[in-house]
């Protein structure tokens, strides 16, 4: 049962990692931006960022798979050179590219400061386990040189575990960010305090599956109120006033959420950027058109969302289930152009869909 039990939490690291990379690919497609990009736009050097990004990328799928090698017994008294040898790359690769790409990407995480914050701890707790476990390594104390190894591992292990809960969290129809905090904060807490809990001073207890009855019971408990209290007290929304307008509801519909839609459609589970959500519906804002600065009529729409699990296009949504202004713009109905509001900044609609656009005149969307 023991054995069964730790060879299942591996097996499913690994198996997450090689999801996440591949997943990552997307990255590294030069003719389209990927959705996780879209959401920080805009960014003051989107060059630099995804340069960092296309980087921590690949440190991340060398350094999880490389850490789950080190951790095995079987690879450590058959190979202990080759062990030796991995531990040094894996640490080199951790060190010098995945921890400070890291800590550059926290600062545009989605979330605001606290999401930075949690990566900052996260990539802290792995920078200095690693020089910990490097240092104790060449000191010959094997007790305590695992003990940081582990935590290293227990925080790359975020990487699998928080996008398994944030799928959770988003598919019970949290709100975004809340749902990205908890999923975040609660893998690096509970893995940190997981490791110390195996760590114990008096017994340097590292195997998961032989101390399953260490598990933090209350914590569970604790985070499982927790969760049921944040869906409790989602507030309603109340519906926006304004009479639709057909033509307009048409082009947006045409221009923007159908392909929207088709483009979601393939978009991998493990990814950082939010789950498509369940169902859309689409509001035009404005009983009659408004003017901007360069006397053309446009009409302001926002688009709203819901995550509830089992929710489909077709079907009645409760109004409390509703996340408001999930996309916001405009459009123009004399010329079909659909802009979307990213930030404060108005880009084409086709950004949304993966789409070099530049940000639009200062006079657009915006009413002389």
């Amino acid at each position: 049962m023991k054995t069964a039990a730790r060879s299942l939490v591996w097996i499913s690291l690994w198996v997450g990692s090689l999801a996440i990379t591949l997943s990552s690919l997307v990255y590294f497609d030069f003719d389209e931006r990927a959705a996780f990009i879209i959401e920080k736009l805009p960014l003051p050097h989107e060059g630099l960022y995804v340069l960092f990004l296309r980087l921590h990328v690949i440190a991340a799928a060398l350094s999880l798979p490389g850490c789950l090698i080190l951790s095995s017994k079987a690879v450590l008294k058959r190979f202990p050179r080759f062990h030796r040898w991995c531990g040094r790359a894996t640490g080199g690769v951790v060190i010098l590219l995945l921890a400070p790409t890291g800590f550059y990407l926290s600062f545009f995480a989605r979330g605001g400061w606290p999401a930075t914050l949690g990566f900052l701890l996260s990539g802290g707790i792995v920078l200095l386990a690693m020089i910990q476990a490097i240092r104790d390594a060449r000191m010959k104390r094997y007790a305590s040189h695992r003990r940081f190894a582990f935590h290293v591992l227990g925080q790359l292990s975020v990487a699998v575990t928080s996008r398994a809960l944030l799928f959770v969290l988003e598919s019970a129809n949290l709100n975004l960010d809340v749902a990205y905090l908890v999923s975040l904060w609660v893998p690096v807490l509970g893995t940190f305090a997981l490791v110390e809990v195996l760590a114990s001073p008096a017994r340097f207890r590292f195997s998961l599956g032989g101390s399953m009855n260490k598990w933090p019971v209350p914590l569970v408990g604790s985070v499982v109120a927790a969760l049921i209290v944040l869906k409790a007290l989602h507030p309603p929304s109340a519906q926006a006033a304004g009479t639709p307008a057909t033509a307009a509801q048409s082009v947006v519909q045409t221009k923007l959420l159908e392909p929207l839609q088709k483009k979601e459609a393939n978009r991998s589970r493990f990814s950082r950027a939010a789950q498509p959500p369940q169902a859309r519906r689409l509001r035009i804002l404005d009983d009659a058109p408004q003017i901007d600065g360069a006397g053309r009529s446009f009409l302001a729409f926002a688009v709203d969302e819901s995550r509830s699990f089992g929710v489909g296009e077709d079907q009645d949504v409760a109004e409390a289930d509703w996340f408001k202004n999930a996309i916001t713009g405009c459009v123009y109905p004399e010329t079909g152009n659909v802009l979307v509001k990213l930030g404060e900044v108005y880009y084409a609609s086709s950004v949304l869909l993966g789409r070099s656009a530049p940000t639009a005149p200062a006079d657009v969307c915006r009413p002389r």
